[in-house]
């Protein structure tokens, strides 16, 4: 459950300049969110945006400190570090940018959830064997990423930021299907 009093379409956009189509990333850096597939895809990618990274990143041991170092000195040109935030500035970023790359390890987290609650296309892969059901049986998962596989985050990055329609259809769809697995009644209805 999210809450849809602070992470919904009308939330005020921060107050920070854009010139060009910008991402925001906000999930925590590391393996098991994906980092490194994302980061080489940016490499491969061919439209021309900014990502907005929040610098977070896994440091429970030394080699994920050495990894994170690594990535923080050769984030891809692309990349622009922003600090943590408090929830409500991060309802704020979710306004201002025009897509949101997630997590692609296969998992859905709260970021993913915001995003699709603020009505923004998102870049998320989820693992096949995880399904989502309601009175109705299963719901169909609306991310473009079928795959994990940098080539393929490339493309749904390019196709995000060349295409208006797509764009639109994925927040769309995003946000209907967050309304049915993520709805605050229907979450209650099922605690209840």
């Amino acid at each position: 459950i999210e809450d849809t009093t602070i992470f919904n379409e009308n939330v005020k956009p921060a107050d920070r300049q854009k010139n060009k189509f910008t991402f925001l990333s906000p999930a925590r850096m590391g393996l098991q969110k994906g980092t490194d597939k994302i980061w080489q895809a940016l490499t491969l990618c061919n439209t021309d945006f900014e990502v907005l990274q929040v610098k977070w990143f896994d440091d429970r041991t030394e080699e994920e400190n050495e990894l994170s170092k690594r990535w923080i000195e050769n984030k891809p040109s692309q990349v622009t570090f922003i600090p943590t935030m408090k929830r409500q500035e991060l309802a704020e970023y979710f306004s201002l940018v025009d897509g949101v790359i997630g997590q692609v390890s296969g998992l859905q987290g709260s970021v993913e959830r915001q995003a699709l609650l603020c009505k923004k296309p998102l870049i998320h892969f989820s693992e096949s064997k995880y399904k989502f059901y309601d009175d109705n049986g299963e719901i169909e998962k609306p991310f473009l990423l079928k795959s994990n596989e940098p080539s393929d985050i490339a493309r749904a990055i390019d196709t995000i930021v060349d295409s208006e329609k797509i764009r639109q259809e994925t927040a769309e769809n995003g946000f209907n299907f967050i309304q049915k697995i993520s709805n605050s009644l229907t979450i209650a209805k099922e605690w209840d």
